[in-house]
């Protein structure tokens, strides 16, 4: 229970960085939030996309960035 409540903390935490870094965020920007690797903020990101909360926009590497909906 406890871990997931910290993973709940951590997404609510991805979705102020939107307020903070404006219109587009990344993966790094998810990385150096929470200090947490490459996959898991990766794992976050996918989560709140299929929760309806982000949109991906770009296919690959560094031409992907993240908006809210």
């Amino acid at each position: 229970m406890k871990q997931i409540a910290k993973k709940d903390e951590y997404k609510r935490e991805v979705m102020t960085l939107f307020a903070v870094a404006g219109a587009r965020v990344r993966n790094d920007d998810v990385q150096a939030l929470l200090s947490v690797s490459d996959a898991t903020a990766t794992r976050y990101l996918t989560e709140l996309e299929e929760e309806k909360l982000i949109k991906q926009v770009g296919d690959f590497g560094k031409y992907v960035w993240y908006e809210k909906r």
